[in-house]
This record gives C-alpha cells, structure tokens and sequence, in this order.
C-alpha cells in the first residue's frame, strides 16, 4: 500500500502539476491514453492492496496505523489534484489540452474518494473522523446537508411551536447555507448526518403533540453546543430558580438542576463545534458560577449583620454599549488577558462599576448573553477600536 501510495504521490506531484504541463515536453507523453489508464489503474488498486494489507497486519494496532496512513494519504493526494485543477480552471488557456486535464483530474479525485469511502464503510473503527475532509468533499456535504434540513423544515415547524428553540437550531444551517466552512472535518459531517437522522426519526412519528420537548432533548444528547443553545438552557434554569424567594431555596434549586444536568446522558465527544467545551461541561461551569455567587453574597450578608460595613463600587464611564462592552471582556478572557473560570463574577465585577453612554448600570444577565451570542454591529465597532488601538500603539 505504502509504495502504490507513494507511486501515485510521485505521479501527481512531479507528473502531473499544471506548471509542467505547459512544457511541451511533456504534453507529448503526459496525454497519451497508456500514461492515464496506468494512472488510473494504480488509484483502482487501491482498494485490493488494501485488502490484502489488512490480512496480513500482525495486530489491530498496526491495521489502525495502516488504514490511517491510507486515509491521509488518500486526503493529501485528492487536495493536491483539487488544487491543480483550480489552477487549471483559473488559468483556462489554450496553451495545453486543460479541457481534457480537467476531466482526467475529476476522474482521478473520483478514483481517491471511492478508496476513502471503501476505508470510512469497511474500516469504520479505526477511521480517523478527526481529518480534515478532502476539498473535493466539503462543498457537496455541506450542500448535502443543506437541501436535507430544507426538506424537513416545514414538517419541523408544524410540529415544533418553540420559535426560539427552532431559530437556535436552524442557525448553522444558515450558516452552511451562506456558504461559511463549518464542515471541515470528518468528525464534523458524521455529526450533522447523526443529528438530522434523529431530527428525521422525530418527524416520522408524526406527534399531534408538540414536540419542541423531545427536539431539546435531541439537542442536549447530542452535544448541540451553540453559545445560544447554552444561554438558551440556561435562561431557562435562571428564570424557574427565580422564583424562589430566598437565597437559601435558589441555592439548593440551583443543586438539583446541576446535579441533573450532570446525570444527563450528553456526547461528550466534539460536538457542534469541536473547538468549544461540551455543552454539559459548560453548563456546569456556569450553574457553578451562580453557586459560588449566591454563597458568597450570603457570607457577606452574615458579615454585614455581623457589624462589617460593604464599601460601594466606584462607577466607571465608558464610551462602549454593552454589547461592545461583552466583546472586550470575551477577548480578554478568550486570549487569557484576563485568567479565571468564574466568568459569573467578571459580569457582575464590571456590571456593578461600569456605565455605558445610554445607562447608569448594566444587568449582568445583558452582559452575559452579549457574550454568548455577540452582535454584528458591535463585532465590527470593536474591530475598528482594535486598530485604532494598533494604530496608536505605534506612536508610542
């Protein structure tokens, strides 16, 4: 398998790149029928050599870094052609045949593809979903992906009457749709592919009930880990415990949700968005927040009917609403400028000081779902702060 690889890895990189082509040369020998059809030949054995190296691993451990080495190989191979060919597309003259190029190219990205497909479908154990998909397959997957929600839209909102819940859902497939590259690794399609499949199963069972009950569920087993999802679930969470009248019965209100959440059967492996924590993980920091909060309020209570006296917080203008405001501290914090994990306490600490243009006092509640789910607007206003801030800098 190594040295078919590696024979198709010489073929395409020092045979078959656009630049060389242009020499006439090689346009003699390059184009001839035998030259492709060997060519072709090697991507078809493929398949067998993989078979027969599978026999003949000593170990389940040495057939895992084979399929693996295979996998990459394949991905590396494939991204090479789709590069030649957009240069190929780009740079349509009639210096050499690049019509017939580009259809031996196709074929040959097709060949690489089937073999990646043929390892994903026979090899699935020990398939590395974390790799990047090959360039050929991101567009046509996340369009895939697209036109199958579509499908199912309308049914979903019939069956569906929570409007914020579904606008939740529905966000990165917007996304998709506008052409953002969310998609981008293996790991990510199986993802998208699972959760429309239970999304799918939800429809069929045709409920005359609404089923934005079982929809949240889906999303919570899934690890649905959208920053609006996560401030959705725990907006909810907030606005049961706030009715309890005294600190003590939040704070055990507050116990049973996180003890709840975290008996919740929730995927832990990369979810939405694999860059970012779990969603239990981070709900579990958040409610953990708001314990530690709640606590520390009731010292300084017993502290204060002990005879401690509370200094009140000097007030600090600023010129930023408060969107733009959340922007700064999520840098901040994201950069590690500003180091903790009880991100509650910074909301409050700059909530109980800070006062913007339009208010005298900002709710923590405001400043923390600013940052979770930051508007555009203020995104580019602190963008444009940011390089008058660079700008300034090197006056300095």
């Amino acid at each position: 398998m190594k040295n078919t690889l590696l024979s198709l890895d010489e073929t395409i990189h020092n045979r078959l790149n656009p630049v060389d082509l242009q020499d006439a040369a090689w346009r003699s020998s390059v184009h001839q029928t035998a030259f492709w059809a060997d060519v072709f030949a090697g991507a078809s054995a493929l398949r067998q050599v993989i078979l027969t190296e599978s026999l003949n691993a000593r170990s389940r451990k040495q057939l895992a870094v084979f399929i693996q080495s295979s996998q990459a190989g394949c991905i590396h191979l494939a991204d090479t052609l789709s590069y030649y060919l957009k240069i190929l597309v780009k740079n349509d003259t009639n210096k050499y045949p690049s019509k017939h190029l580009i259809e031996y190219y196709t074929t040959l990205i097709g060949r690489l593809l089937d073999t990646l497909k043929f390892l994903e479908n026979n090899f699935s154990w020990c398939f590395d979903a974390s790799m990047m998909l090959p360039l050929a397959l991101k567009e046509p997957s996340q369009k895939y992906i697209t036109e199958r929600l579509n499908r199912i839209k309308p049914l979903l909102v019939k069956q569906c009457t929570n409007h914020p819940l579904l606008t939740i859902l529905f966000q990165p497939f917007e996304e998709l749709a506008a052409g953002e590259n969310i998609i981008f690794s293996y790991s990510n399609l199986f993802y998208f592919k699972n959760l429309m499949l239970m999304i799918e199963k939800l429809i069929s069972q045709k409920n005359t009930a609404d089923s934005s009950v079982q929809l949240q569920a889906i999303l919570f087993r899934h690890n649905f880990n959208h920053p609006s999802f996560v401030q959705y679930l725990f907006d909810h969470f907030n606005a049961e415990i706030n009715i309890q009248q005294t600190p003590s019965r939040k704070l055990q209100a507050w116990r049973v949700n996180f003890n709840q959440v975290a008996l919740q059967k929730s995927t832990e492996q990369e979810g939405l968005y694999p860059h970012l924590p779990s969603l239990t993980r981070t709900l579990k920091t958040m409610m953990k927040d708001e314990i530690a909060y709640i606590v520390k309020n009731e010292i300084l209570l017993y502290n204060s009917s002990a005879g401690g006296h509370a200094q009140k917080p000097v007030g600090i203008k600023t010129g930023l609403s408060v969107a733009q405001l959340a922007v700064f501290i999520r840098l901040l914090l994201e950069e590690e400028i500003i180091i903790t994990d009880n991100h509650a306490k910074i909301f409050r600490s700059i909530a109980a000081v800070f006062q913007t243009p339009r208010t005298s006092g900002i709710s923590p509640e405001s400043l923390r779902n600013k940052y979770h789910t930051p508007e555009a607007a203020a995104l580019k206003i602190t963008k444009d702060y940011l390089i008058q801030m660079v700008n300034r800098l090197r006056n300095y």
